[in-house]
């Protein structure tokens, strides 16, 4: 069970800065990991849901949003995890954003207006705690980039 997590943490370790996709998916593998050690899962619930997030890692890399969407994939895969069936329409925004303000991570105001975009698509999709999710596609994004 915890090779599978070191397996998806040496992936995001290789290849996160290209597909930032893998950071998200190794930071789910650790949480569920964390989950089984505080006794919230059972193993068989654990590696139900570690098995689940390797079938979903594999479907992604042959899917048509992956090739369509590139870097803004992560924006897909987040939400799509998350059940939102608006997904794909968040992550479109996203990439224009991200290629309309490609210093976003060094320029506070490419930023704040990539945040801007973020949040109009995220209110359009009912996105849950929009703010938070922001957030966390931002770290996953600026940690692709180190």
């Amino acid at each position: 069970m915890f090779n599978l997590v070191k397996t998806f943490q040496a992936m995001e370790q290789e290849q996160g800065n290209q597909q930032p996709h893998l950071i998200a998916i190794a930071d789910r593998a650790i949480e569920i990991a964390k989950a089984f050690e505080n006794q919230q899962l059972s193993t068989q619930q654990t590696l139900e849901q570690l098995e689940d997030l390797i079938r979903r890692y594999r479907e992604g890399e042959s899917s048509p949003e992956r090739k369509e969407l590139e870097g803004a994939y992560v924006v897909y895969w987040l939400l799509n995890e998350q059940g939102n069936e608006k997904a794909i329409d968040v992550a479109r925004a996203s990439k224009a954003a991200f290629e309309e303000r490609p210093h976003w991570h060094h320029s506070e105001e490419q930023e704040r207006q990539v945040r801007i975009e973020l949040y109009k698509a995220m209110w359009k999709a009912d996105v849950y705690d929009m703010f938070t999710f922001a957030d966390k596609l931002l770290d996953v994004l600026r940690r692709a980039r180190e």
